[in-house]
């Protein structure tokens, strides 16, 4: 099932990867403000992403709950992630002092309302979707975004966020497979 899960998700990251934005940061043409701001919406996002993992444990039931342990250390180990993308907008020269009093993008709260709406009104299996996404698109992606960013001048000491998902989500694809053996079938 994980096999067919992946080369579902390959023309989805094709999707993402040819959308305009990417595409621009993967040609070396983003600017270090543009970067910057991605960073900041980053922050909102990845702040929200351990609290809405855990919620989503709320609603398995029977069988799904042999997951809610696995899922609950995974959301853990994501406390703290936002700060790495902050202290990215830092290192680029940004004034991080407020950025977590401000709210995202309506962009950003509308992908984080996809994760809430999932998980309250449809099928919170279906988060596994989003999560799927999250952790895959670094492992595969992650390398070649940072050769292209550091094309556009940002330093690898910027690049934190990125480097440690790149490294730390193999072993969240490894869980991905778990959760779906235990929560799909």
């Amino acid at each position: 099932m994980m096999q067919d899960l992946q080369n579902r998700f390959e023309p989805i990251l094709s999707e993402f990867l040819g959308s305009w934005p990417i595409r621009r940061m993967m040609a070396g043409e983003l600017t270090i403000a543009e970067y910057c701001g991605m960073l900041r919406e980053v922050f909102h996002h990845t702040r929200e992403n351990p609290q809405l993992q855990a919620l989503a444990t709320v609603y398995f039931r029977g069988r799904q709950r042999d997951a809610v342990r696995s899922f609950y250390k995974h959301a853990a180990s994501e406390i703290g992630h936002d700060q790495l993308a902050l202290n990215d907008y830092v290192t680029l020269g940004g004034d991080a002092s407020k950025v977590p009093y401000e709210n995202p993008l309506p962009a950003t709260t509308a992908l984080l309302a996809y994760g809430f709406y999932q998980i309250y009104n449809l099928n919170p299996i279906g988060y596994l979707g989003y999560l799927f996404f999250l952790e895959f698109t670094p492992t595969k992606a992650g390398g070649g975004m940072m050769a292209a960013l550091e094309k556009s001048g940002v330093p690898r000491t910027a690049m934190t966020f990125l480097k440690d998902h790149t490294e730390i989500d193999v072993g969240h694809n490894k869980m991905m497979e778990l959760y779906i053996n235990r929560l799909v079938k």
